[in-house]
């Protein structure tokens, strides 16, 4: 058992991969910091100048994301340094156990030797800084032979490894304190970016100007949404392929991506004192965060990523000019290129880029135009 610990501190502390994979740890957290230092930096920018609506809100969620992430990481070196921390603590205990073994063996040797001239070991030999100044004691030591030179050269290392220990025991302790300090900083950071977005959405509900134009930038977004579609036709990467057949077939008996009210369905929405009309191309439906989204049926991811007014959103390609848009999402489960199946999870429902809370946003196009998804749907 012995030495399986001490082998454990000599991989902890010497074996190179241990430490590059510690340093590609700290590397990855430095960068996830710099890019939220960035994105906090962009957002004071925003706050002091009129911005957009929907730009400061979706900025405001990016950087919700990426403290995440940091404290994730941060929850991670935490327990790996509270892991080194037990297991130095664990080698400490072993290492002054058999430094008490070793010199009590050693005084016991050398009383014997003394043929009781001497009743008990010299106090000052267990501090010489250099064993060979034992020199000073020829006579005695003359009588030990190579047994005991081997018990002063283990008790001298067992005591340089016990104060390396020792030394390597404060370091990580300091740096646990120092992570725990970095984690409390980030977790109050999180509330307070928590804070604004609940502010910012407060604002935006509250004031119908401010209401009718973040519609009109859901307007703009649409058109961004088209220029990806467009982009998805054109480059024919994640691409699903074949004439449609299986999704014209299933006309009125496709299954719903989640179960929930719609809130909003196809059409348009009239919004603002001047009656403007906003399109509404797709169904929105009322569902908790974290609720499974689900493809409603075969197709290749053509796009996943984060879109002004949409949040987080997944495109899914059915081939021949079908394609279905999933928004607000959370948590997204796929990647682009990869094939799905009808009725497997792709994402979870969130509330990314809503204006009222966790939602699902479904598009449903056919021809790449888009369609109300209800006739479509299972009833």
């Amino acid at each position: 058992m012995r030495n399986v610990i001490v082998l454990a501190a000599v991989l902890l502390w010497t074996v190179p991969g241990v430490a590059q994979s510690r340093r590609q740890a700290e590397m990855r957290l430095d960068s996830l910091r710099l890019e939220l230092d960035t994105k906090r930096a962009r957002l004071d920018e925003l706050g002091e100048t009129e911005g957009d609506l929907l730009g400061k809100l979706q900025n405001l969620e990016e950087t919700i994301d990426l403290n995440a992430r940091v404290l994730d990481r941060l929850g991670a070196r935490e327990s790996r340094v509270e892991g080194e921390i037990q297991l130095a603590d664990s080698l400490l205990g072993v290492r002054e156990s058999l430094l008490s073994d070793v010199r009590a063996n050693y005084a016991e040797r050398l009383v014997a030797l003394s043929k009781n001239h001497v009743r008990q070991a010299p106090d000052w030999l267990f501090f010489l800084a250099d064993p060979g100044n034992a020199a000073l004691m020829q006579p005695l030591l003359a009588a030990v032979g190579r047994a005991d030179r081997d018990l002063i050269k283990r008790y001298d290392s067992l005591r340089t490894s016990v104060a390396d220990n020792r030394v390597f025991l404060v370091e990580r302790k300091e740096e646990l304190h120092a992570l725990r300090k970095d984690k409390q900083r980030e977790t109050g950071l999180l509330a307070s970016s928590k804070d604004k977005r609940n502010t910012q959405l407060r604002q935006i509900r509250s004031e119908r100007s401010q209401l009718a134009e973040a519609m009109q930038e859901l307007a703009e977004a649409a058109q961004k949404l088209e220029a990806i579609i467009d982009e998805i036709v054109s480059s024919g990467a994640a691409s699903y392929g074949g004439d449609g057949r299986h999704i014209k077939r299933a006309k009125g008996r496709l299954p719903w991506p989640v179960r929930g009210k719609v809130l909003e369905g196809f059409g348009f929405r009239v919004l603002g004192p001047k009656k403007a009309k906003v399109p509404h191309n797709g169904l929105t439906i009322d569902a908790t965060t974290g609720t499974e989204v689900k493809a409603v049926a075969d197709g290749a991811v053509s796009y996943t990523g984060r879109l002004r007014g949409y949040g987080e959103i997944i495109i899914l390609d059915h081939g021949a000019g079908y394609f279905t848009l999933y928004g607000h999402l959370e948590e997204v489960l796929c990647f682009k290129g990869q094939i799905v199946l009808q009725g497997d999870p792709i994402a979870t429902v969130g509330e990314s880029g809503s204006l009222d809370g966790p939602k699902l946003y479904f598009e449903l196009r056919e021809n790449r135009v888009q369609v109300d998804p209800i006739p479509w749907l299972a009833h």
